[in-house]
């Protein structure tokens, strides 16, 4: 008969890592996680998998060294800790599944860097509207982005997706569908920001209430990076430091 104090538990069966991811992964887009959300994931646990084999080598050890590895190749605080904020929700799903006796990251910490974005200033927003290109498609569309942008705080995700019939002119409101945390949510805006999209929806290609919001000449929405493009060479053009 075992002492009292013997732990009777039998080991844990060691899995792939990568065959476990593969299994996160999938509750979480069952789960309606963003796609977003799913890429940051997947991105951090794929690079995991290459350093750690297996569910048993998953400990403190292995953690701390994997983020070591992360400060060498040059990544900044804010990759790090999301690399972490990764780590903390996979280890947590894989010990709520069994697959996990220990927390590896339970005896460690890390800070939280600084990493609240800089609000663009009055005299900002006017050089940017300053710097588009006027009487033209795009000197009617940038304006409304920026404005939309500096006015609402909206994610340029939110911006891509958002369509006509989401705008009410006349309250000034915004209704953005299935957010962050797919929740809705409305947001106002000021009477210029109305009159710079009542402007643009003058030139808009296909100005009916289903069509995106900010187009494309082809009537086709805006892609993953076009607003952030416009931004950088309207910076560019007003010559701000960022």
């Amino acid at each position: 008969m075992a002492d009292a104090g013997e732990d009777m538990r039998a080991p844990f069966k060691a899995r792939p890592l990568t065959e476990v991811v593969d299994s996160f992964l999938l509750t979480k887009r069952v789960s309606n996680c963003t796609p977003a959300t799913l890429k940051v994931y997947q991105w951090w646990l794929v690079k995991l998998a290459r350093d750690v084999p297996d569910t048993a080598s998953l400990d403190s050890l292995a953690v701390t060294t994997f983020l070591s590895r992360l400060r060498e190749r040059g990544l900044g605080p804010s990759s790090i800790h999301q690399a972490w904020r990764t780590l903390r929700t996979f280890t947590r799903w894989m010990l709520a599944m069994g697959l996990l006796r220990q927390n590896p990251l339970a005896s460690l910490t890390l800070r939280t860097p600084k990493t609240l974005p800089s609000v663009p200033s009055e005299a900002d927003v006017q050089a940017l509207l300053r710097a588009c290109p006027p009487n033209s498609f795009n000197g009617r569309r940038a304006p409304a982005i920026v404005l939309v942008f500096a006015d609402t705080g909206i994610r340029q995700s939110e911006l891509r997706h958002l369509l006509i019939e989401h705008v009410d002119l006349n309250a000034r409101t915004i209704v953005i569908r299935a957010g962050k945390g797919q929740r809705d949510r409305v947001v106002p805006f000021s009477p210029t920001t109305a009159r710079a999209l009542r402007l643009w929806l003058m030139l808009h290609p296909m100005a009916y209430p289903e069509s995106p919001m900010f187009a494309a000449k082809t009537g086709n929405p805006l892609q993953a990076r076009n607003a952030v493009h416009l931004l950088h060479r309207l910076s560019v053009a007003a010559k701000l430091r960022r």
